[in-house]
């Protein structure tokens, strides 16, 4: 695939699926806000049906009294005059204060002559020789009495009214209402409402529109919370929903707010749209792994591309090389110099043997690493000596290593260097490691290999002063096929197979093996195995 292809359908991907969590995102809040609103709206409507009916209440226990008295009251018949008085006592318990309140209206009888004119203004159409008028005239008091200064006062239930036996006509339920608000204005709001009542119109309230909830509630005046209120109610401006009560307009200096706290209200509202959002939350993360598995994948196959490619590329030059060599001997063999020259003809052979058996190595190693993957590799272990396999291999690398110069240092400090493994192949391990060595310091190659004992395992160090790799390199170098780029991609032989293999064979021995590199400054490769 073409590498500006590739990116261009990553970035679209991307903006894709980033756009995709951006309206699912704006989806869900806008749902949160809905039913925040919803929710918000109800609770209020809630509060002012609470607040009304108690302010009813207020009134209806008032009236109720009223009526009873005028119910009780005896009857007289008054011919021209009729006062109607009302008489409230209250004492205030907490300065020990009592008022009487004294609301009366006086009705006074007016016989007019009649004639069109004053008919016409009064508005009546019948016209007979004379006119009934009725005046009626306010009065109002409110009296303090101290209590123990000796003045009598009517208990606190005495309320008596006059009046006819007829139906109250409009100006006396006036009177009543006007007699009313006096009388409240001098209660406190502990005296006018109680918790149990307020609780219970909650209840009946919410239950009514379907929302079972915990609240706290509390009455506020003028913005300081009175007496009445939960236990557990905590002013907090940002969570409580207000109402005003008993009309919040009064003359004297009181303006009472009704004040609810719902603890649980954040989960609420989630809970009504949670299912469609965990659904929704769900699919979004299912999109986003699987939108994330693809992309690696993407990445990863783009990377198997090119170290395939590169591989390729290297077993090219691998066979091309042996091939090439192998036909130059075979050339050579054929003349009449050669043929004659036993000792050439032994030199030739030998190379063609070197050759072939560099080729067989390369498959072997592909093979191998097969077998290994496939679990179909049997390899039988035997008790070894760590520090003689070391030894075989440095054996091994010696002619490569005198033609570079180099030197090999051993400091074998391991006590214990017994393990159970099979020769060939750990011996293979450890001519991996130091061909490397040798193959990629530009210089001449100094080699360390230091053995110590770590609890229960050999821990074999094979340090070298080389060109080093990358931190990126050092993640994939023992991949099958990876190779670090050094410029020139041919200037040092390989395939990218030798270290997998290494790998393989030292976790088929329950071992491990990892690197540390630095650019310019060389490697350490890290193998720990068990003992016996």
């Amino acid at each position: 695939m073409n590498k500006r292809l590739y990116i261009v359908l990553i970035v679209l991907t991307s903006l894709s699926l980033i756009g995709i969590i951006g309206v699912q995102g704006y989806w869900i809040k806008s749902a949160i806000d809905d039913k925040e609103d919803a929710f918000t709206y109800s609770i209020q409507q809630i509060l002012n049906s609470v607040a009304k009916q108690i302010e009813q209440d207020e009134v209806d226990k008032y009236v109720a009294k009223i009526v009873s008295l005028r119910e009780n009251t005896s009857r007289s018949n008054p011919k021209e005059n009729h006062l109607r008085e009302f008489i409230y006592v209250k004492e205030n318990k907490e300065n020990k204060e009592t008022f009487i309140y004294k609301h009366g209206i006086l009705e006074e009888d007016y016989t007019l002559p009649a004639n069109q004119r004053t008919a016409a203004a009064l508005g009546i159409n019948h016209l007979s020789d004379t006119l009934a008028i009725k005046s009626y005239i306010q009065k109002e008091t409110l009296q303090r009495v101290n209590k123990g200064k000796g003045m009598p006062y009517p208990s606190e239930q005495t309320v008596t009214a006059y009046e006819k036996l007829s139906e109250l006509p409009e100006i006396e339920r006036l009177m009543i209402e006007e007699s009313f608000k006096s009388i409240i204005r001098q209660q406190s709001i502990n005296e006018r409402v109680t918790e149990g009542q307020i609780e219970k119109l909650l209840l009946r309230q919410l239950k009514k529109n379907g929302l079972n909830l915990s609240f706290e509630f509390g009455i506020y005046n003028k913005g300081v919370l009175s007496k009445v209120h939960t236990k557990y109610f905590e002013p907090n401006e940002t969570k409580e929903y207000r109402a005003p009560l008993f009309g919040a307009n009064s003359n004297d200096d009181s303006f009472y707010e009704l004040a609810v706290i719902f603890p649980q209200r954040e989960r609420f509202v989630l809970s009504s749209i949670i299912e469609i959002a965990s659904l929704s939350t769900v699919f979004m993360l299912i999109i986003i792994a699987v939108f994330i598995i693809t992309l690696n994948q993407l990445v990863t196959q783009r990377r198997i591309s090119e170290i395939k490619t590169d591989f390729i590329n290297n077993m090219t030059h691998e066979f091309k090389t042996p091939i090439a060599t192998m036909n130059l001997v075979l050339d050579t063999l054929k003349s009449p110099m050669a043929i004659n020259n036993p000792d050439k003809v032994m030199h030739y052979v030998k190379i063609l043997k070197q050759e072939n058996k560099r080729m067989l190595a390369q498959v072997e190693n592909i093979l191998q690493i097969s077998r290994l993957e496939k679990g179909n590799l049997q390899l039988e272990r035997e008790p070894l000596d760590v520090h003689d396999l070391i030894t075989n291999a440095i054996t091994h690398v010696q002619v490569m290593l005198n033609e570079r110069g180099g030197v090999i240092h051993t400091h074998f400090l391991a006590d214990n260097s017994d393990i159970s493994a099979n020769e060939s192949h750990l011996t293979n391990v450890f001519i991996n490691i130091i061909e490397n060595a040798i193959k990629y310091s530009p210089e001449a190659p100094i080699i360390d290999i230091y053995t110590e004992n770590i609890k229960n395992r050999i821990l074999i160090r094979i340090k070298d002063k080389g060109q080093g790799m990358s931190k990126q390199a050092a993640k994939y170098i023992f991949d099958k096929f990876y190779r670090e780029h050094t410029g020139d991609l041919h200037n040092v032989k390989g395939h990218g197979l030798g270290l997998a293999y290494v790998k393989s064979i030292v976790e088929y021995h329950q071992g491990s093996i990892y690197v540390e590199s630095e650019k310019g400054k060389g490697s350490t490769f890290f193998i720990k195995l068990p003992i016996i």
